[in-house]
């Protein structure tokens, strides 16, 4: 073919677009070639790049060059579209001071809602979500399609608000802003869309602890029991934003330290979130975002991984009944496993895995699962609350709960209007409420034979199981959590009414 009509796909707005960012790394030709830089040939982006190109219909030859033939590949090309690439850098700009702002004020969360006439910003700070700015449609649309188009490690970099879409913002933009990465979210809405842009917070490991995270003395014993166990898959729970990973990240690093880092820690993540020293941390390798491609790259990276030579393996997420059977498959053969899953009390581990469809003989094993952990944040009071005892304008129903179930004598409110401390909440930073089980035969038999609710009544009536509410209540009666609050994460009667 002659090199005059030979055009530069990787330029062109479609499946083949590679963002400006990417630009040295790969460049495909409408001849088929597609050039890889040797430099990154490794790299995470080229590889999901290529496996996608395997996945569609185009006939490619992959050719291996320096980083200098790549660039010079596109040449002059790229500069036609000048204009373009100067409203990008504008609105990366736009967007990155965005992210500085949300890291400052400590958010978990920034989401994007694009309406029929414009765009509003909320941030989710200590679990509150908060309005931050509003506006334009055209300015926030930009935005949006920006964020996902060129600050993202996607291979098809369109972004199309009509489809539901995910992403990973490269490293790049945001490693210098306090955050280890960010992971990005979209969904069509009867309105717009809606975009949600997760950051994930450098966390000092250094000053954290299992007790200052808020888990109970008795709870932080189980909790490092079961990191000295040999066995078993102990399995974290929680809804999202419950600070599932963190916790996680924290336990795999003081197993790193109680063993002198002389171990294999494994991770299979989707993708790495917050780092872990010492461990190797690899992603899922799916070859679409297609909940059937990804749970097959789930079970078959699970699987690879026992030929690695791991010593104890954390599993990001059981998604479903194969991504559970595999990481139980990999503590039947003596690797013990660390994982997640969605539910809302640590029996309820259980329930959630036979409703999945694992098998009733494997996840009642008390051999197997050796571990079950749930897990939720609640706000603090800051320190300008103020006391309950004169303060009782809050509703009857949670009077008669104070009275019924906490000290009211040490009980206190957060302050109306708040203090320049907490940004006149009343409440500054979260803290754990947990639940720790390490399940012994006796409550699997339990479970196996009369089901979840018998199972959870054994495990707090003959095993002395520290329940949430419970947890809840102890913070409560420390003046640490406004009840109000507290009774939106679990009702104070809970337990009165369940067990």
């Amino acid at each position: 073919m002659d090199a005059s009509v030979i055009e530069i796909l990787s330029l062109k707005a479609g499946d083949y677009f590679v963002p400006p960012d990417h630009r040295e790394k790969v460049c495909l030709l409408s001849d088929g070639t597609l050039m890889v830089s040797q430099s990154y040939a490794t790299d995470m982006w080229v590889l999901s790049y290529v496996e996608n190109l395997k996945h569609s219909d185009f006939g490619f030859e992959q050719k291996t060059v320096s980083t200098d033939e790549v660039k010079e590949a596109y040449g002059g090309a790229s500069s036609t579209s000048g204009h373009s690439n100067a409203n990008n850098t504008h609105r990366q700009n736009q967007v990155t001071r965005m992210i500085r702002e949300a890291v400052g004020r400590k958010a978990s969360d920034i989401h994007f809602r694009v309406q029929r006439e414009q765009v509003e910003v909320w941030y989710r700070i200590d679990g509150r979500l908060l309005k931050a700015h509003t506006y334009s449609l055209i300015d926030g649309h930009e935005m949006c399609a920006t964020l996902y188009s060129s600050m993202c490690d996607v291979a098809k970099a369109t972004f199309i608000p009509s489809q539901s879409q995910r992403a990973r913002v490269a490293a790049s933009f945001v490693e210098h802003l306090g955050v280890s990465g960010a992971r990005i979210e979209s969904r069509p809405t009867d309105t717009g869309y809606l975009m949600v842009l997760r950051l994930f917070h450098r966390v000092d490991l250094e000053k954290m602890s299992i007790s200052g995270s808020g888990y109970m003395p008795s709870q932080e014993k189980l909790l490092r029991k079961m990191l000295r166990s040999p066995l078993g898959v102990n399995i974290f729970s929680g809804p999202t934003g419950s600070g599932k990973s963190t916790s996680l990240q924290l336990l795999m690093t003081l197993l790193l330290r109680a063993m002198n880092h002389e171990l294999h820690l494994l991770t299979i993540e989707d993708p790495p979130e917050y780092p872990i020293l010492g461990a190797v941390q690899t992603p899922i390798l799916a070859r679409d975002q297609s909940p059937a491609a990804v749970s097959a790259a789930w079970t078959e990276a699970i699987s690879n991984a026992v030929r690695l030579d791991p010593d104890t393996m954390m599993v990001g997420e059981m998604g479903d009944v194969s991504a559970a059977m595999a990481a139980m498959r990999l503590a039947m053969t003596g690797h013990p496993t660390w994982t997640t899953l969605h539910a809302n009390d640590c029996i309820q581990i259980l329930q959630r895995l036979e409703d999945m469809g694992a098998p009733l003989a494997l996840l009642t094993d008390s051999s197997i699962i050796t571990g079950l952990i749930n897990q939720s944040l609640v706000r603090k009071l800051c320190e300008c609350k103020v006391k309950y005892t004169g303060n009782e304008e809050i509703p009857e129903d949670l009077h008669e709960h104070i009275s019924q179930f906490c000290e009211p004598s040490n009980v206190y409110l957060k302050r109306p209007g708040g203090c320049p401390k907490c940004d006149g909440s009343g409440e500054i930073g979260r803290t754990v409420l947990a639940e720790v089980c390490i399940p012994n035969q006796e409550l699997m038999d339990v479970f196996k034979r009369h089901g979840k609710v018998q199972a959870r009544r054994h495990w707090v009536n003959k095993m002395d199981g520290v329940t949430k509410t419970q947890h809840l209540i102890s913070l409560i009666n420390q003046g640490l959590v406004d009840p109000d609050t507290g009774s939106r994460e679990i009702q104070l009667d809970q337990d009165a009414r369940t067990l």
